[in-house]
């Protein structure tokens, strides 16, 4: 009977030990796996013509006025798209310009 509640001490002592490495209490709030995932807009493309202006966000084709994951497209240049997400206005800028006109 001895053996078996020192087992079962043991084991609890194990458990509490386990969860304790688990939960890291110099962890700041809101880091690793509790945080929100954040999303993330890629400017793939910008297609301007004399008639409409597109640009392509996450594979998508976006005019002004369209949204995405909560935020809409408030203006679309060759250097940049303007997005507004509750409020906050987010900057896409493409990773190099090529202007091509149409012949």
């Amino acid at each position: 009977m001895r053996l078996d509640k020192a087992i079962l001490l043991l084991v609890a002592v194990w458990a509490l030990s386990a969860q304790a490495l688990a939960s890291d209490p110099t962890k700041p709030p809101g880091f690793g796996a509790e945080r929100a995932a954040k999303i993330q807009y890629y400017l793939n493309s910008v297609l301007i013509s004399d008639t409409r202006k597109v640009a392509i966000i996450n594979g998508k084709a976006l005019s002004t006025g369209e949204s995405i994951n909560g935020a809409t497209v408030l203006s679309i240049s060759h250097k940049l798209v303007r997005l507004d997400k509750n409020g906050r206005v987010i900057e896409l800028k493409p990773k190099r310009v090529a202007i091509r006109r149409e012949q």
